[in-house]
């Protein structure tokens, strides 16, 4: 009896863990856009005289999510939700990575290219 206790109270627990919440998933193509923002921003910021961390981060983070339609609550619930799927997350930091790749060699081509169209 005590086993057939434990085995519903494990099903129950991980039907309940799989429902959907009332956050949407943000999809992962929007995750690496605002993570790599996230990241400029944060890079930005310690690079900057007179830092205060706690107010400038939340009004560039809030402004980060505003520029890609989201907010707080649906950035943070859906990095959770891709860090308690780690295979998820590997594709997640895969694209970061490519992304930010793919940002640098357009930046690093700006100059070359404004100077050969002269």
């Amino acid at each position: 009896m005590r086993k057939h206790y434990l085995a519903f109270s494990f099903l129950l627990c991980v039907a309940l863990a799989c429902c959907k919440s009332d956050n949407k998933l943000l999809p992962i193509n929007s995750m690496k856009v605002i993570m790599w923002q996230m990241m400029n921003a944060d890079n930005l910021m310690v690079n900057t005289k007179n830092y205060e961390p706690d107010r400038n981060k939340k009004n560039l983070y809030n402004k980060i999510f505003s520029l890609n339609q989201t907010n707080e609550k649906e950035f943070y619930s859906s990095y959770k939700y891709y860090s308690f799927h780690p295979e998820l997350m590997k594709v997640l930091y895969d694209s970061i990575e490519s992304y930010g790749n793919t940002e640098r060699r357009q930046f690093e081509l700006k100059p070359i290219i404004n100077k050969s169209s002269k």
